[in-house]
């Protein structure tokens, strides 16, 4: 008998995302994921770095007590859900991720080149305006990179490409301690650190900037594009 056509498989015989990577034995992820990988390493480097040293920054360097210095961390957290939370929504329509990652990388790396200018000089006033940018930007980077690789890849594809993405933040994440201490032990002091960690958010914002101009569009979010057709199906006589 005649193998029925591509157009009279019924629907629920269709071949999903996932099974079409199984069987192909290797699965190939859109350019976009080794973007967003790249940049959760760069930013989970700085954001850790922060996270684990601001207190001792803020006692050691800009003559905090003890309890504001540990206030800073927690300032800095609370800003953080806050700032995920308003990020979170920016997302959700089908703007350019790396236009916001962009936004983000710079904010970020401003919040370290106030953490550096408040060791300088002393300032309680840069080292707060430096947690809240910390917590506005740095804190609400991993969300958005998720977040958006996972509007980005077809569902078959969302584990293996969230699993890379983790694997550069968590590497991110435990380099930049170490690095930082490594950094405080060479040099006696914050400053070469911060450097580093606003160096690390100038890369994240020109990897950012790089994608976006080779990437224009974005790849278009596989919830809209089954959203879309269903909407068009609906609206057909």
């Amino acid at each position: 008998s005649t193998a029925p056509s591509p157009d009279t498989v019924p629907a629920g015989r269709a071949t999903s995302p996932g099974a079409t990577a199984a069987k192909g034995g290797k699965v190939r992820l859109p350019g976009a994921v080794w973007v967003y990988a790249a940049y959760a390493l760069l930013s989970g480097f700085g954001i850790q770095a922060t996270n684990v040293y601001l207190p001792l920054f803020a006692q050691r360097e800009v003559g905090f007590s003890l309890v504001l210095g540990g206030l800073t961390a927690a300032v800095a957290g609370v800003v953080g859900v806050a700032s995920r939370i308003v990020w979170g929504q920016r997302i959700v329509g089908k703007g350019n991720a790396f236009t916001l990652l962009l936004t983000l990388g710079l904010g970020a790396a401003a919040g370290a080149a106030l953490l550096l200018a408040a060791g300088l000089t002393q300032s309680g006033v840069l080292l707060w305006c430096g947690v809240f940018l910390h917590g506005a930007m740095g804190l609400a980077i991993n969300v958005v990179v998720m977040a958006r690789m996972m509007r980005d890849v077809p569902p078959g594809k969302v584990g293996a490409a969230s699993g890379r993405v983790a694997v550069g933040l968590y590497l991110g994440f435990a380099a930049g301690p170490l690095a930082m201490g490594g950094l405080l032990t060479a040099f006696n002091g914050f400053m070469a650190g911060w450097c580093v960690v606003m160096g690390v958010y100038l890369a994240c914002a020109l990897l950012a900037a790089l994608a976006r101009h080779r990437m224009p569009g974005s790849p278009q979010s596989w919830s809209h594009t089954i959203l879309d057709r269903a909407d068009a199906q609906q609206g057909a006589p």
